[in-house]
C-alpha cells in the first residue's frame, strides 16, 4: 500500500501458513477504490467491473504444488516494512485547511493515479495537490502544508527487517510497491538503498497493484515466474489477487506470522541444511 491510503478489503478465506486460495466469484477492488487506465487494464486475465478489477474467467488458476524452495520474495514496502505517524491535522490546523483535506485530495484518483504509474513526477503530483488545495481554500498556506506534509519519509518496521535478515542468501529479495518516483530517495534515505535485488515501483512498470499488468512486471524484475516467488502484502486485495496468478502470498498482520510463513515455504536460513 501507499503509505496510509486505505483499501476496501474483500472477505476471503485463507488456507494454512497465509497462503489465499482462489475462490470464484472474487471481485477485488481496485487500488485506492478508483478505476485504472486501459493501459493498466490491457491484460487479457483481467476485467474491470461495478465492483472493480476481478480475475477473468480466463485467469482462473489451480492451487500450486509449491514443493520446490522459493527463488525470490515479493515484499510491499508501507504497511510490511515501513510505517507512518501521522500528523496531517496538526499541519491542516496550523496552515489553514480543513482537517482530511490533504488526503482527500492527495490520494484521490485523478491526482495519485498519474504519479503512481509514472504519467508525472511525485514532485509535480505535490505541486499538483497544493495548487489544488490553494484554489479550494484561498485563505490558508496550503504549499506550506504540503510541503511539512510531504517532509517524513516514514519509519521502518525494525521486527520485518530482523525477519528479512534471516532469509536465505541466495532468495531474491524485491521490494513491490506501488509508489511514485521519489521511492528511490526514499530507500537511500532510509538506508535500504542496497538491501534489494530489484524494486518492482509501479511508477516504473506502468500499472498498479492488484492488476495482472503489475505481478507480471515484478515477476520479470524478479527474473522468476509465478510458482517460484512469495508475495506478502498488507492489503488482502492484493495478496488475493498475487494468489490467482499462482504466486504463493501471505497476508501481513505482524512479523511473527511473516516469519512463519517465509519458514513453511523454506525461505530462511533454517530450512537451509
Amino acid at each position: 500500500m501507499l503509505q496510509t491510503a486505505g483499501l476496501t478489503r474483500p472477505s476471503s478465506g485463507r488456507s494454512r501458513a497465509g497462503v489465499v486460495s482462489f475462490v470464484p466469484p472474487l471481485k477485488y477492488n481496485v487500488v485506492f477504490g478508483f478505476a485504472e487506465s486501459n493501459a493498466v487494464m490491457a491484460d487479457p486475465s483481467t476485467e474491470l467491473t461495478s465492483n472493480g478489477l476481478r480475475p477473468s474467467a480466463a485467469a482462473h488458476v489451480k492451487r500450486q504444488d509449491h514443493t520446490m524452495p522459493p527463488i525470490a520474495l515479493l515484499l510491499d514496502f508501507d504497511g510490511v516494512l515501513r510505517r507512518w505517524e501521522s500528523d496531517d491535522a496538526a499541519i491542516e490546523s496550523r496552515y489553514g485547511l480543513p482537517v482530511g483535506s490533504i488526503r482527500r485530495i492527495a490520494f484521490s484518483p485523478e491526482f495519485l493515479l498519474p504519479a503512481i504509474t509514472g504519467q508525472i513526477s511525485d514532485g509535480m503530483w505535490r505541486d499538483r495537490v497544493a495548487d489544488e488545495l490553494q484554489q479550494q481554500h484561498s485563505s490558508s498556506s496550503a504549499r506550506d502544508a504540503v510541503a511539512k506534509w510531504s517532509a517524513p519519509i516514514g519509519q521502518i518496521d525494525s521486527d520485518v527487517l530482523g525477519v528479512l535478515a534471516r532469509c536465505r542468501s541466495d532468495l531474491r529479495l524485491v521490494l513491490s510497491t506501488n509508489a511514485t518516483s521519489r521511492l528511490a530517495a526514499d530507500m537511500r534515505s532510509l538506508g535500504l538503498a542496497d538491501r534489494f535485488h530489484a524494486v518492482a515501483n509501479s511508477s516504473e512498470i506502468g500499472a498498479v497493484k492488484p492488476s495482472a499488468a503489475y505481478f507480471n512486471g515484478a515477476l520479470v524484475q524478479a527474473n522468476v515466474s509465478a510458482t517460484e516467488a512469495l508475495f506478502v502484502d498488507d492489503s488482502l486485495a492484493n495478496v488475493e489477487a498475487a494468489a490467482a496468478l499462482g504466486i504463493r502470498s501471505h497476508h501481513f498482520t505482524g512479523h511473527v506470522a511473516f516469519s512463519a510463513f517465509l519458514h513453511e515455504a523454506g525461505a530462511l536460513i533454517e530450512n537451509v541444511g
